[in-house]
């Protein structure tokens, strides 16, 4: 990561007051990649360490919003999160479900729209398994429960870009 980016990103975290509020609560991160036709990346932020880790895994450009309200949770995966999953998918048409990545800091979320969807998405479950489980989040900013920012573009110059 190049200096004034790198620079850029934690001066854009520190101005939001993101390391306070993770000190207090564990956070959800979605990164909206600049340009990424969609794309997105998933993160958990437990704590000062994992807030620098994920730092340096944002992609320039990016809008990054951090949720500190368990609007996306983890939960065991069984029959009350079957049925959580199927309450939003009844009210939002779908529900993002996501699998902590092995390096415990990003995690893969796909949108489940359906029973048979979620059918096939469980049967690649391990036994005794956590998933996130939320609504797709907008990218609210309350400064409190969720903080959402632009971060810079590799020159350290913050622009706004398609997502």
């Amino acid at each position: 990561m190049s200096t004034s980016f790198a620079d850029g990103v934690r001066g854009a975290v520190d101005e939001r007051d993101v390391p306070r509020l993770v000190s207090e609560r564990s956070a959800v991160v979605l990164e909206r990649l600049a340009r990424g036709a969609g794309a997105t990346r998933w993160f958990r932020v437990a704590s000062a360490r994992d807030l620098e880790l994920v730092c340096d895994e944002f992609a320039p450009g990016s809008t990054v919003s951090f949720y500190f309200d368990d609007r996306v949770a983890l939960f065991p995966y069984d029959d009350a999160t079957v049925a959580r999953i199927l309450a939003l998918i009844d009210a939002h048409g779908d529900a993002a479900v996501g699998v902590l990545d092995e390096n415990q800091l990003e995690f893969s979320v796909e949108l489940i729209a359906g029973v048979n969807e979620l059918s096939e998405f469980a049967e690649s479950l391990p036994a005794q398994l956590s998933v996130y489980v939320g609504a797709f989040p907008a990218a609210d900013d309350d400064g409190h429960d969720a903080v959402t920012m632009s971060l810079p573009d590799r020159d350290g110059v913050t622009r706004r870009h398609p997502h």
